[in-house]
């Protein structure tokens, strides 16, 4: 099994971390329940749970909810992988990942694209995902999840045009359509990538 070791360049390892983001209201975190239904009990990938400083009644993801004093005890004592802020909430995801990337698993995690520059120093290999979809769709969604001020949503729509089109690893899905589509080609890069870590033994 792989070992991971902290090298000058960052962490290495055989398995991957798929790194899934994109604008609010994309639906990052439908596809993620989806592949995580698809790939359940499967050998080889682990979807990582994120820690949250956000009630846990206002829908969304399967996060953890954590107070702002917890959340910062825990980054203070070096107990996450990734955090970062957005949007006046903090998010991080714990250790586990490094557990995992050490047996060469592939770890999917909810990310951030204000932290993807930061996330890739950290582990070279990460593999991003980008998560998109038209601009009128995701103030539609927006608005009717319900979960953000007006002042929130237009903050949030005003950052959907991040470009990050040009990094040469990027995997782009577009979800402005049926979402059965957008879930097929999101579960089948999965099922690519878990594939060929497997191989790659």
């Amino acid at each position: 099994m792989a070992a991971l070791i902290k090298a000058k360049g960052g962490y290495h390892m055989r398995g991957s971390l798929i790194y899934v983001m994109g604008p609010s209201g994309v639906g990052k975190d439908t596809l993620l329940e989806i592949a995580k239904v698809k790939f359940a009990g499967i050998i080889g990938i682990e979807f990582v749970k994120r820690y949250i400083t956000r009630q846990v009644d206002l829908g969304g993801e399967d996060f953890t909810p954590v107070s702002q004093a917890s959340f910062d005890y825990l980054e203070a004592n070096n107990c996450f992988f990734f955090s970062w802020r957005s949007h006046g909430l903090s998010y991080g995801c714990d250790r586990q990942i490094a557990k995992h990337l050490a047996k060469g698993q592939i770890v999917v995690i909810n990310g951030s694209r204000v932290y993807l520059q930061k996330a890739m120093a950290l582990v070279p290999s990460l593999k991003p995902v980008l998560i998109t979809a038209k601009s009128e769709i995701l103030a539609a969604r927006l608005k009717n999840r319900g979960r953000e001020s007006v002042d929130e949503q237009s903050e949030r729509l005003s950052q959907s045009d991040y470009e990050f089109k040009r990094l040469p690893n990027i995997y782009i899905i577009d979800n402005s359509g049926e979402l059965g589509i957008a879930a097929g080609l999101f579960c089948a890069y999965l099922g690519k990538e878990l594939e060929n870590t497997i191989s790659s033994y």
